[in-house]
């Protein structure tokens, strides 16, 4: 697992297609194959970027559902890990804080200022 700070989560969260997968996951759980459909995205990037989610702690991984007689596997769902996240625009500068619902202690980051 690759331990992110918050700015690499910020910037992470700034890219289109993983806020794209934050936001939808942050409605319900769903499959790779179910965020794929909906946003239009091939199954590999799809895959590629719930991983760098994941190792990021913004997405968490579930198992659900009964095993299927084709396949050993349970049907992984993906659901969004935060809880919040606020930008702060005062005299002393730009602040990003985000809070995970895994974590307590919400994570400060200061872009400038």
């Amino acid at each position: 697992m690759v331990i992110m700070d918050a700015f690499e989560r910020i910037r992470l969260i700034l890219d289109d297609q993983s806020a794209d997968i934050l936001k939808l996951t942050a409605k319900k759980p769903m499959t790779a194959s179910q965020i794929g459909s909906e946003l239009h995205i091939p199954h590999s990037v799809c895959y590629r970027k719930l991983k760098t989610l994941i190792d990021a702690q913004l997405l968490n991984e579930i198992s659900r559902g009964a095993q299927s007689s084709y396949s050993t596997n349970y049907s992984k769902k993906y659901v969004s890990n935060i809880e919040q996240m606020s930008v702060i625009l005062g005299m002393g500068g730009l602040s990003c804080i985000l809070k995970l619902k895994s974590s307590e202690i919400p994570q400060t980051f200061r872009i400038y200022g």
